[in-house]
């Protein structure tokens, strides 16, 4: 294996500054992508790029994809995890080679003890690899982690040597991602799975309009505007995208699904009883986190709605407030 693997490289210093220019600092952005800064403003095509060395990852894997993710259901059970594995899957089943390289210090930060998994897990054919910090340290702020994360991944690909690169939500992935598969020549695509900015609102009003929240809404769409191609899950996703300056004609929708629909059964009598629904009342059920941008308040309302108008119905809640850890 050491043979074949392309001799390190030393890398440029990061700046994760919010005006800090990444296309000038890493590589000269793809000619179909609209130059910006990291902040979103127009970034000038005159001037050299600082200087960085890298080489071309040696003999890429054909087939083989770098998937780049915040979460995987290696150890997580929320919908993001789940994604992953469904991409992954179809990616697989469509003739690929997905391995899942989950966000350097993940599950361990967040709270899984040492030695619990594995650095490599297999869930049902899909790969997943977890990347320890080193001396189990965590970077202490995010110029730091976007350093040591954009290190981890290039020691990774040239490992396992990628044929591309696909990297999920958020910018704390994309952004190191990218800037790995620069820096050893590899097709660079991006996921938007939703805007972190708005989930975080839905918790703590005000965040999306904040400067922390613009920043983080400002670097994701770096990201997405580094890009060959950008998948994400919805028109009207596509069309914010498109506000916020990707090139709507490299924006694909992979909207969310279900490969198979479930075998339908007959209530369970004594699960039932123990939950106390009667005799021909109606159940509407709902299983995912219990997040407060998931809208359950609406749906509480509109079942209570719906009983006092005479419908006799239960409504079922199953999940939990943060379904990380499995």
């Amino acid at each position: 294996m050491a043979s074949s693997v392309a001799p390190a490289t030393t890398a440029a210093p990061i700046d994760t500054s919010p005006h800090f220019n990444a296309s000038k600092a890493y590589t000269t952005a793809p000619s179909h992508t609209s130059r910006r800064n990291i902040d979103g403003r127009p970034a000038s095509l005159r001037g050299p790029a600082r200087s960085t060395t890298h080489h071309p990852l040696y003999a890429p894997v054909q087939g083989r994809i770098a998937y780049v993710v915040s979460h995987g259901q290696s150890y997580a059970s929320n919908g993001y995890a789940i994604r992953t594995q469904g991409i992954a899957q179809a990616l697989n089943q469509h003739g690929l080679e997905t391995l899942c390289f989950v966000r350097p210090g993940r599950p361990w930060e967040l709270g899984a003890a040492q030695g619990s998994i594995a650095p490599e897990v297999t869930v049902e054919g899909v790969r997943y690899l977890h990347s320890p910090w080193p001396q189990g340290r965590t970077p202490s702020s995010e110029r730091e982690q976007l350093h040591a994360s954009a290190e981890r991944f290039i020691e990774l690909f040239r490992i396992y040597r990628p044929q591309a690169v696909l990297a999920a939500s958020n910018w704390i992935v994309g952004l190191p991602a990218w800037i790995a598969a620069k820096r050893l020549g590899l097709p660079f695509y991006n996921e938007v799975r939703g805007f972190w900015e708005l989930s975080r609102e839905a918790q703590e009003p005000g965040y999306a309009s904040s400067q922390a929240g613009k920043h983080e809404a400002e670097r994701d769409a770096f990201v997405a505007r580094q890009a060959s191609q950008v998948f994400t899950l919805s028109q009207a996703m596509k069309d914010a995208l498109a506000k916020r300056d990707i090139d709507p004609a490299r924006i694909e929708l992979v909207p969310n699904g279900i490969s198979q629909l479930p075998e339908p059964r007959p209530a369970n009598p004594e699960l039932k009883r123990k939950l106390g629904i009667q005799e021909g009342e109606k159940v509407i059920g709902y299983i995912g986190s219990f997040s407060p941008y998931e809208g359950l308040d609406v749906l509480l309302e509109a079942c209570t709605e719906l009983v006092q108008k005479g419908e006799k119905l239960k409504l079922l809640l199953v999940g939990v407030a943060s379904p990380l850890l499995s």
